[in-house]
């Protein structure tokens, strides 16, 4: 709103408020380390095997994206040695029946014998699921996903975690990995039809335009498989680090702290109420580009990936969901891999896409 008028009208603006952040909490006390073998037999699951979790509403709208989950999952296998693991999701799934494109993909990769997917599951069975991992994982990459409160309930459950950079709760290296996640500002028709369009899209289509680093993903979750030990110092890291810093009963201190203090200002002063409309705008990458590890601009070099050589020949499965098919045409995925066998500068790419027939908007 500030620029905006600035730059329409020349009037000057300043935010002159104050911002207090005090984050969400854990219950501590019902999400704890618990024996997981007798619990692995109640949810009939591998006893024995090293059990990556991931929980959450199984949703690519408003949650993340779980292929490349299961793209590093998969990279990870061929480091570990057979039958040594299994990759647990779980969650909610009532709304877009999310899951069967998951056993599908799963299938499609080869490692569907190593999968395990339970969704629908009671409420109250959720803190005994997080009580039989050894490792957990959150990929978020949705601007909805603002704060992964799972995370928060693993660490609580004395498991290391594996999550995205858009959760800042876990220390890297000390109560597990976070792993580097890419965007680029390409927003502009989202924003121009924000206030038209369902939100629930939108965070769909920005989520699609978000990388999640899989082999760094891939990498910790071989460190943390293959090492054990590693695991328990990290799991009891993430105990202590949960008791301290989000159990209720600090974060509700911090909540009576601020509501005295903000108290006793505002009886200091009149209250004063603006009713004025905001602008309807939205501003997405501008608002949330923070979250990501990097940014990619112009000068940002790309290269082809391994599995996007494998999609090129045809030879391994390509995941497009419908609903991209809006914004992609298998002809420009195909320009755009055919045109990165060496790297190339996205302003060039961008360049020699359009000249192959290609909009500017869908290449970013």
């Amino acid at each position: 709103i500030i620029e905006n008028l600035k730059a329409q009208f020349g009037i000057e603006l300043s935010y002159q408020g104050r911002l207090d952040e005090i984050p969400l909490g854990v219950d501590t006390t019902t999400y704890c380390p618990r024996e997981k073998v007798p619990l692995r037999r109640q949810f009939g699951l591998p006893e024995y095997k090293t059990i990556i979790l991931c929980i959450g509403r199984v949703s690519q709208y408003d949650k993340m994206d779980f292929y490349p989950l299961l793209l590093a999952f998969k990279k990870a296998l061929a480091e570990i040695p057979p039958n040594e693991c299994a990759l647990v999701l779980a969650g909610d799934d009532n709304r877009h029946t999310y899951a069967e494109e998951l056993e599908t993909a799963a299938k499609d990769l080869e490692i569907a014998n190593s999968v395990i997917i339970r969704t629908n599951l009671p409420r109250l069975a959720y803190p005994f699921l997080f009580s039989v991992a050894d490792v957990f994982v959150s990929t978020s990459d949705n601007i909805q996903e603002t704060y992964g409160q799972t995370v928060l309930e693993a660490m609580a459950s004395g498991v290391p975690v594996v999550a995205s950079g858009w959760e800042d709760s876990v220390i890297h290296g000390e109560t597990g990995f976070r792993i580097p996640t890419y965007w680029m500002e390409c927003d502009q028709l989202l924003c121009d039809f924000a206030p038209l369009s369902l939100g629930m899209i939108d965070h769909f289509y920005l989520s699609q335009s978000i990388c999640v680093d899989v082999p760094s993903m891939a990498q910790a979750l071989i460190i943390l498989v293959k090492n054990k030990n590693l695991r328990l110092v990290m799991g009891e890291k993430a105990r202590k680090h949960a008791l301290q810093t989000y159990d209720w009963r600090v974060i509700i201190g911090q909540y009576e702290q601020l509501w005295q203090e903000l108290h006793t200002i505002a009886g200091e002063h009149e209250i004063f109420r603006d009713w004025q409309q905001p602008w309807l705008r939205s501003q997405y990458f501008k608002n949330y580009k923070h979250y990501a590890t990097g940014i990619l601009t112009e000068d940002s070099q790309v290269c082809i990936s391994d599995y996007g050589e494998t999609i090129r020949e045809k030879e391994a499965p390509f995941q497009l969901y419908e609903e991209m098919n809006a914004k992609l045409s298998w002809q420009l995925i195909q320009d755009v891999l055919n045109l990165t066998n060496d790297w190339i500068s996205l302003s060039q790419l961008n360049k020699q896409i359009q000249e192959h027939g290609g909009s500017s908007q869908e290449i970013l």
